[in-house]
């Protein structure tokens, strides 16, 4: 859409007329209800879904501050790195705060910048999902459900740490997550 003021398109809101104007507002109307209905009990997500290799995999978007209640943290081992089970890796604090670094510079200094989606598994019978329409989704996760980062660890503790520390730079923000609908991930 153009904006009348700068003269350019907002990335935000795309630059086609790709569905009819009434889609947007039918999903104000059925889906936004739904989200405030249950608010207390979790969060309701729009999802878009795929299967590999034999698995469903749902694709959302968290905002930077409800990161830090979905996310369950394995006890870090600093003597293990096993590649059998990733989300068990020790987290490297130097990492952790390239991370940040990057994030808070390029954001202070008005830059573009992007991290990688991170991918978690939950158990299906922990969440509730339902097929709207071909690969689009609707994923209610329960405040007492967490999910376990299987990549994308550092990232993930490096937004969780700039929440608590600078919640102006980022806590508006969404962050990329691939559920793996999987209780026990054994690859």
């Amino acid at each position: 859409m153009l904006n009348p003021i700068t003269q350019k398109f907002d990335f935000l809101e795309g630059n086609a007329a790709l569905v009819p104007p009434g889609l947007a507002s039918a999903l104000n109307i059925y889906v936004q209800p739904l989200m405030l209905e249950r608010y207390n009990q979790g969060k309701i997500f729009l999802a878009i879904g795929a299967k590999h290799g034999g698995r469903l995999m749902l694709q959302i978007n968290v905002h930077a501050t409800e990161i830090p209640a979905l996310v369950r943290w394995e006890e870090e081992n600093k003597n293990s790195n096993s590649q059998k089970v990733p989300k068990k890796r020790p987290i490297n604090k130097k990492r952790v705060e390239d991370i940040k670094n990057y994030i808070r510079e390029r954001a202070q200094a008005g830059k573009k910048w992007i991290l990688g989606t991170l991918t978690a598994n939950v158990d299906p019978a922990a969440v509730e999902y339902q097929r709207i329409w071909e690969d689009f989704y609707m994923v209610f996760i329960p405040n007492c459900t967490r999910v376990g980062i299987i990549d994308g660890q550092h990232r993930t503790r490096a937004i969780v740490e700039l929440v608590d520390s600078d919640p102006d730079l980022i806590s508006q923000m969404s962050f990329p997550i691939s559920l793996i609908l999987e209780g026990d991930l054994k690859q």
